[in-house]
């Protein structure tokens, strides 16, 4: 898995090796920040998949209605 670290780095190497210009810089920039908000965005999505299946698990194995955030007595 790439980290964001990683991207961010990538980018910078585009942009040291290739010396782009103003415009270039702008847009490679903007590329950038754009791939990093998606990203987030689909690692967000993907971690509530996985905490409504644990859910579903515990619920399976030991009979417990555990939801995330809500507290149920």
């Amino acid at each position: 898995m790439i980290t964001e670290v990683e991207i961010e780095e990538e980018g910078l190497k585009i942009l040291a090796l290739h010396q782009p210009v103003t415009v270039d810089l702008r847009f490679i920039v903007a590329v950038i920040k754009i791939n990093l908000l998606l990203i987030s965005r689909h690692l967000e999505r993907l971690a509530d998949h996985a905490t409504d299946i644990a859910e579903e698990v515990i619920y399976l194995i030991e009979g417990d209605i555990v939801r995330h955030g809500l507290e149920i007595t």
